[in-house]
């Protein structure tokens, strides 16, 4: 027989006993009597091995067992199960019904990492999770007492009862991310980075067009809500005990807004920590996925016991609490990216399709000066995320590069058009010059106007993003403002670029320039 040691690393250990663990709280004796068997059999293999942590695992996973007997119902834990090394838990929860495959895609990405990685999910959930593709060991199952189907009549995971079992079940530190998060490295070196910055952690997502080709003038810190939490075990202790001072902190759940700014200012008032741009965690941009704002009115009395909003409604307490966050992350800002944040994966040229590569190659020929201004591997990196992102709208896109540079964001923005209309689809709505009834057209451009009355470099860049978001997003051609646009050019790549946007629509609308 091989020896324990020689064939289950302490991982894989971890993880084969806590399935057990799962089949014995779900099933009935004839259930339990099974995995005793099991454990009998690991418990044999780690005698003979020596190896004492292994025989301490699996002897508090056999307690754990005989406790979950005696309970009428799956309940926590009480007895701490040891860490398998020193990586801290992450723990996460998927929603198998909306962007499956994306969560999917950054939960792996964490096991890949070396991470023991848990999503955390009600037993309804299971078989999508399953079907969906992840490890079936990988999967914390919730009572019904564990989540806010009561409250919001769907059973996402309640926050406490979640940091509960982390607490409960690993003696190890913990990382709680929302599941749309990728880890965008090949090692664990930021963990290192980030522990310089602060003992306890509040950290943003990184918020990018595409996971495949990370475009870097878009890429930069969401600062206006939380996405991850680095507790160390102290701390997630302490936390435990201090929302349990606030009632409201039932309410908190995964998929629910307001907990991520109430954990916040519990643990930033509370227990000294700080708010950080986590620079690897990866979030591919999307619509907001809950509508319900006004939840986070719930907290107000909570978040002014704790000194934030005093004397402000809600929104207002809400943008005192983003502000805080801004605030923190440019204090804790290094001067440059560690190196141990450096993404190493990204998709260069050899993902591109062989359309997109000639869409390259004749943007080289016509706009050369243009490709060699933002980089060859810059424009590839576009390539890929605007026809990647479908769903992402023009104005969505743009709205997203900061407008530090203006002579290289009227090119930019023009770039951006040319590209959408060579890599997006084009449907057979006609081209208007007709805006409808109560728009606010003229409004813009008197905007516009009165902005840029002394910044001519501003002035034609606003109005190329006008021109293009209206063209692109409502089918709107405005001939007035392509003659502006055409007019400011003052190169040649530019002029290729409005002559491109020219050859797309002249053949669509009769008085096209």
């Amino acid at each position: 027989m091989d020896s324990i040691a020689e064939t289950i690393s302490p991982a894989t250990l971890h993880g084969r006993l806590f399935k057990l663990y799962q089949q014995a709280v779900q099933g009935g004796p004839e259930a339990r009597q099974q995995v005793r068997e099991a454990l009998d059999v690991l418990a044999d293999q780690a005698a003979i091995a020596d190896v004492t942590d292994h025989e301490a695992l699996v002897q508090r996973y056999r307690r754990l067992i005989e406790l979950s007997a005696r309970t009428p119902k799956p309940a926590t834990p009480a007895e701490v199960v040891s860490a398998p090394q020193d990586l801290p838990l992450v723990l996460t929860s998927i929603n198998p019904f909306g962007r499956g495959q994306l969560q999917l895609r950054c939960f792996l990405k964490w096991l890949e990492l070396g991470f023991d990685a848990y999503t955390c999910n009600h037993g309804v959930e299971m078989e999508a999770l399953i079907k969906l593709g992840v490890p079936q060991d990988r999967i914390m199952q919730l009572g019904d007492n564990e989540t806010g189907k009561s409250l919001y009549g769907k059973p996402v995971p309640k926050i406490r009862s979640v940091l509960a079992r982390a607490e409960a079940m690993f003696d190890k530190d913990l990382l709680l991310v929302n599941s749309d998060l990728y880890p965008a490295t090949d090692n664990t070196g930021f963990l290192s980075a980030w522990r310089e910055t602060g003992e306890v952690l509040a950290l943003t997502r990184e918020e990018v067009l595409s996971l495949d080709h990370t475009v870097g003038r878009i890429c930069h810190p969401y600062r206006g809500g939380l996405d991850a939490f680095l507790l160390p075990r102290a701390a997630l202790v302490g936390l435990l005990k201090e929302l349990a001072l606030f009632p409201v902190s039932n309410r908190m759940c995964f998929g629910i807004v307001g907990w991520d700014y109430f954990v916040g200012a519990v643990l930033e008032r509370r227990l000294d920590a700080t708010f950080a741009d986590s620079r690897v965690l990866f979030h591919e941009m999307h619509q907001p996925t809950y509508s319900n704002v006004a939840e986070f009115n719930h907290y107000l009395t909570s978040m002014q016991a704790l000194g934030i909003g005093l004397g402000k409604d809600h929104v207002h307490t809400a943008m005192e609490f983003a502000n805080m966050i801004e605030d923190h992350c440019a204090r804790n800002r290094p001067s440059r990216r560690p190196p141990e944040l450096v993404p190493t994966r990204v998709e260069g040229e050899s993902a591109l399709s062989d359309e997109q590569l000639l869409l390259l190659e004749d943007l080289v020929t016509r706009a050369p000066d243009l490709v060699y201004a933002f980089g060859r591997s810059y424009v590839v990196s576009l390539i890929g995320g605007i026809s990647g992102r479908e769903d992402v709208s023009f104005s969505e896109i743009i709205a997203r590069f900061p407008d530090t540079e203006y002579k290289r964001s009227f090119a930019q923005t023009l770039l951006v058009f040319v590209l959408m209309l060579h890599l997006r689809p084009q449907d057979d709505a006609p081209l208007t010059s007709a805006y409808p009834k109560g728009n606010m057209h003229a409004a813009a451009v008197r905007i516009i106007r009165d902005n840029s009355r002394e910044n001519s470099d501003l002035r034609r860049n606003e109005v190329a993003k006008l021109f293009c978001t209206e063209a692109a997003d409502y089918k709107i051609f405005n001939p007035r403002l392509f003659n502006v646009m055409a007019l400011s050019c003052e190169n040649d790549a530019e002029r290729a670029l409005v002559s491109e946007i020219r050859n797309f629509m002249s053949g669509k609308i009769e008085h096209a320039a």
